[in-house]
């Protein structure tokens, strides 16, 4: 599905949810990366990614805490889409460097 039926979808399942503003962090962290045109796998959700980014901070917690910083949260999401990472990503801005 394109990405921003993807978002769409994802805010309105999220609308009745109790934990609806912890789920609605993660979908805008998602709108941030995934462009409206890009492909996004039907079986992804909010949810199961915050789901899956519990599980990883309670697996590499350090005593009794853990915190994503925003270059691994924005890694994480974009590893969970199968999307590019952000690193990799090309900005569209085309450099004269790039033809020398």
């Amino acid at each position: 599905m394109k990405g921003s039926e993807f978002i769409t979808m994802q805010l309105q399942d999220i609308e009745t949810r109790k934990d609806k503003a912890v789920l609605s962090q993660v979908v805008e962290a998602m709108r941030a990366l995934i462009s409206p045109l890009d492909d996004v796998p039907h079986d992804k959700t909010a949810e199961d990614c915050y789901n899956k980014m519990r599980e990883h901070a309670s697996e590499n917690r350090n005593g009794s805490s853990y915190c994503f910083g925003p270059d691994e949260t924005k890694a994480f999401i974009a590893k969970y889409l199968g999307l590019k990472p952000a690193a990799d990503a090309k900005s569209g801005v085309v450099s004269l460097e790039d033809f020398l």
